[in-house]
């Protein structure tokens, strides 16, 4: 059925119902890739095993649910895989009197099975509430069932018991923003880097929070360290190309209706440069990519000089035959006021319909903030 070697309820992992079309799936993939990709870098090795999991299954159920054949077939069996799968999590919790509920925990954890890690370590820290592992297994379980709000509890407890751990912080900003708590996670973040400062993920992190507050810039100024420790790291060139392409938009005039426009040269040369630059980048994400590149065809398409006629041609048109009348008159003075009057028609004629098409989105554009 499918190449993970346990059955994963995909529509769960994704947060979305079994009827989601193909569009919120996409979307919802998209989300929890760029949520994982950046945990996935960390130097934790149970996070980052945990990371590197979920997104294995995020290519899973992208390959799965986006053709129709393969989703027929995994929705055809989905009860049952499903009401077997929460059976094996019952089974889990059937053993009882001298069990290491804190050691199930993590095998739980570490095999991706959230709902046995998540029941395994409620059951420890019945046994031992002051044992922060447990709060934070509890917690990265919840995390992965896409219970936020639990998760932030969780961690917090964690943190309480354990306030020098990084990861615990870091982890902790996750929830926070992925529940929209933007300015709490980049406490969190922050946090997580004063206690270790060469850790690169804490930087993305805070990187990922600026792009999320429309503030790209920063963004990028970070992301291009980051880069430049590790160029190989996929993750982090993702993160640096979103900056790259958030920072274009940023330079382009913004229009009254919120849209964004090329309305010059300059903004076609920062365009040309930034995109291209996201584009040599190794990263993988189509979505983001395509959009770099229609960043680029449409820098490309507003320094392209073009036609755009106008209803006030006829008066172009009267101007240019009175002119032409004049020079079949023979008459020296009407002769050059015919020639500078045809000739002038047509010069400004062409001087105010054939020019670079972002002469025209200027012209024709409300501008709310002009771009650079």
């Amino acid at each position: 059925m499918t190449a993970t070697t346990s059955w994963v309820d995909f529509y769960d992992i994704l947060n979305l119902p079994q009827t989601a079309d193909a569009a919120r799936i996409r979307d919802g993939i998209r989300v929890q890739r760029r949520l994982w990709n950046k945990r996935a870098g960390q130097a934790d090795p149970t996070g980052k095993q945990l990371a590197e999991r979920r997104i294995r299954e995020l290519a899973e159920a992208e390959r799965v649910l986006l053709d129709q054949g393969r989703r027929q077939q995994y929705d055809a069996s989905f009860s049952s895989e499903r009401s077997r799968a929460q059976a094996e999590q019952s089974s889990a919790g059937t053993s009882a009197g001298a069990t290491n509920w804190l050691q199930r925990a993590r095998d739980f954890i570490e095999a991706g099975n959230a709902h046995s890690a998540n029941y395994a370590a409620r059951e420890a820290i019945a046994v031992n509430g002051a044992d922060h592992e447990a709060w934070s297994i509890r917690a990265n379980s919840s995390f992965m069932l896409g219970d936020y709000r639990d998760a932030g509890f969780e961690f917090r407890e964690a943190i309480r018991l354990q306030p020098q751990n990084a990861t615990y912080h870091f982890d902790y900003g996750d929830a926070l923003c992925a529940n929209g708590e933007f300015s709490a996670a980049l406490g969190e973040y922050e946090s997580a880097l004063r206690l270790d400062p060469g850790e690169l993920v804490y930087k993305t992190a805070i990187a990922n929070l600026y792009l999320l507050t429309s503030r790209p810039g920063e963004a990028l100024n970070l992301m291009e360290d980051v880069v430049r420790q590790a160029p190989d790291n996929p993750f982090f060139s993702y993160y640096l190309a979103a900056a790259l392409h958030d920072v274009t938009l940023s330079k382009w005039s913004k229009l009254t209706n919120g849209s964004f426009l090329i309305t010059s040269e300059s903004q076609i040369a920062v365009t040309r440069d930034l995109s291209n630059r996201a584009l040599a980048l190794k990263f993988d994400d189509d979505k983001l990519r395509a959009s770099i590149r229609e960043n680029l065809d449409f820098a490309n398409q507003a320094a392209e000089v073009i036609w755009r006629h106008s209803s006030n041609v006829l008066w172009y048109v009267g101007a240019v035959l009175i002119g032409l009348f004049s020079l079949m008159s023979g008459n020296g003075g009407m002769i050059l006021f015919g020639l500078i009057l045809a000739g002038g028609a047509i010069a400004a004629y062409v001087a105010r319909h054939r020019k670079p098409r972002w002469q025209f989105h200027q012209q024709s554009s409300s501008v709310a903030r002009a771009g650079v």
